[in-house]
């Protein structure tokens, strides 16, 4: 085999090699997490989405006995949300399935919850950015109560 077929397969294998490496999609060293301010129970994370960075990662840590509450606000409808309980290790919502923008749920124990705000690559253009607020909600579900008529 000659030198210069050699340096060309040697080459050709490194320019490959970093191609492929710079089209992985980014990914988070660690999540976002979320926290409330004193005296608020809602949160709110603003962030953008791209061709390369389709996904950010948030964690919300909720008290037990309180509800769990998401909204997604995005002009862009392939902005979706995936919800998963980290005590239980399951995925309990995927919006993409689902096109919800709003959830909650009830929490008998403490949880932490792991959400993952993302979109589709093949929904959005190399240039564009997907633009959203992500709000999260920690309150005491409003129980209703009758008063008896004397």
């Amino acid at each position: 085999m000659s030198r210069f077929h050699f340096l060309r397969i040697t080459l050709g294998a490194g320019l490959g090699l970093a191609a492929a490496c710079m089209s992985l999609p980014a990914f988070a060293a660690t999540p976002v997490t979320v926290t409330f301010e004193p005296n608020s129970v809602w949160a709110q994370e603003i962030g953008n989405l791209n061709h390369s960075d389709t996904s950010l990662d948030y964690t919300v840590a909720i008290a037990a006995g309180k509800t769990l509450q998401l909204n997604l606000l995005s002009r862009n409808p392939n902005v979706h949300f995936k919800v998963k309980d980290q005590s239980q290790g399951k995925v309990l919502l995927d919006t993409l399935t689902t096109g919800e923008a709003t959830w909650s749920t009830p929490n008998v124990t403490a949880t932490t919850y792991a959400i993952r705000v993302y979109i589709d690559p093949a929904a959005i253009g190399s240039t564009e950015t997907a633009k959203y607020a992500f709000r999260s909600g920690n309150t005491v579900p409003k129980t209703c109560s009758r008063r008896r008529r004397q």
